[in-house]
């Protein structure tokens, strides 16, 4: 994901839009937003905040 991310960013940088970086950095976001998830559930006190 690292990696992928750090491909990502001189696109996002020059301002230039290719299908396929736009789907890689999609897989990224979601990969990365489990990964905060799973950090976040493993502690069993969540609060509305957290879910949100």
């Amino acid at each position: 994901v690292h990696d992928c991310r750090r491909l990502i960013l001189p696109s996002a940088t020059l301002n230039v839009t290719v299908d396929e970086i736009v789907e890689v950095d999609k897989i990224v976001l979601r990969e990365q937003l489990l990964k905060d998830l799973d950090v976040e559930l493993e502690d069993d006190n969540l609060t509305l905040e957290d879910v949100r």
